[in-house]
């Protein structure tokens, strides 16, 4: 009724009832009294969910999207320092900023229909150690998974188109061996960059971007599977941490060294 104030103060878990179709922007930010909600369960009949529905909220820990809901809100739950785990099943997108800054996000979970990942997506989610990658996705964009430092290993997926500036520059933890494949046609600079842990990369397109694995310390090997028409500067500055770097390729040794300034590096023809 007109005139009453409700407290919401003291809701720990939320399940919204079925029939709700659009739930508008900021509903959820610790700014509308939703100070101890902790789980968030939306229901299947939600197919718009609005921005900055959980931004800054200081309890929320888990949030369960529908398969109806589609597109992934700009800066939806950016900033939730407390949030551990999110499902998003139906998601095709995932917008900009949508989780930026969660430091303690641990799991994330999208189905096959996910084909963007929006710039800043993940920004900052140090506590992510993986990410179910699939198929369907063709664009990781810029910085989407910066500074993501407990990410251990990543997929590319086989149909990925954009892959955009600064993906995953600072994945310190991010090992084994990265693959890009030759579907790949926008590719930004700075791709890998501060990728410490990685030792192997595999291009099967035509291009190194500028910076793309500058300072991956640990890089050793790398396979080039058709020649290189583009070589940005530095693409390989400072890895393989002073030791060789071994270049499996088809493309003239002597250009790769002066465009990077290599000093100690073998090539083998592939």
């Amino acid at each position: 009724t007109t005139g009453e104030t409700y407290s919401y103060a003291s809701v720990v878990r939320l399940e919204i009832p079925s029939g709700f179709v659009t739930i508008q922007d900021r509903i959820f930010r610790k700014d509308t009294g939703f100070t101890s909600l902790m789980t968030l369960k939306v229901p299947e009949s939600v197919t718009s969910m609005g921005e900055r529905n959980f931004h800054e909220s200081e309890s929320i820990q888990e949030i369960e999207l529908p398969n109806s809901l589609e597109d992934i809100a700009t800066y939806l739950a950016a900033g939730v320092k407390s949030l551990r785990k999110v499902v998003m099943k139906g998601a095709v997108t995932i917008g900009a900023y949508a989780f930026q800054s969660c430091s303690a996000l641990e799991i994330v979970e999208w189905g096959d229909s996910l084909e963007t990942i929006g710039k800043y997506a993940f920004d900052g989610c140090s506590a992510l150690e993986s990410v179910p990658m699939n198929d369907g996705i063709t664009a990781i964009k810029e910085r989407a998974f910066l500074n993501c430092t407990s990410l251990k290993s990543v997929y590319i997926p086989r149909n990925l188109t954009e892959l955009g500036t600064s993906a995953f520059y600072g994945c310190t933890s991010l090992s084994g061996t990265v693959v890009i494949p030759e579907t790949v046609t926008t590719l930004g600079d700075n791709t890998f960059q501060g990728c410490s842990s990685i030792e192997k990369a595999i291009i099967k397109g035509d291009t190194m971007s500028a910076n793309m694995f500058i300072n991956c310390s640990k890089l050793s090997t790398l396979v080039l599977t058709k020649d290189i028409a583009t070589i940005g500067s530095n693409a390989l500055s400072s890895v393989a941490n002073g030791n060789f770097l071994t270049i499996y390729t088809g493309n003239d040794p002597e250009r790769l060294k002066t465009v990077n300034s290599i000093s100690r590096f073998s090539t083998k023809n592939i």
